[in-house]
């Protein structure tokens, strides 16, 4: 038995393989910056702070077109 086409798909396929844990790596590196790139901008540092007035609590705002329940005004009479 010749063990040479062994040999050779062993020094092909680690080429590969070790392209495939750079690469791999790599796209780790990138993933991280990308995610510590987000956090910064989701922090707020550089949005401004915003001066809102002081406001009482809102009232509840009143259309008399609409009725204040969904019952129709003049219920079926029962027949």
């Amino acid at each position: 038995m010749s063990s040479t086409p062994a040999n050779l798909l062993l020094s092909l396929s680690t080429g590969s393989v070790l392209v495939g844990l750079w690469c791999g790596r790599a796209i780790a590196r990138t993933v991280e910056t990308l995610g510590e790139a987000s956090e910064t901008i989701f922090r707020g540092d550089r949005l401004p702070v915003l001066d809102l007035p002081d406001q009482t609590p809102a009232q509840p705002q009143t259309n008399p077109d609409i009725a204040p329940s969904n019952l129709p005004s003049n219920p079926p009479s029962e027949s």
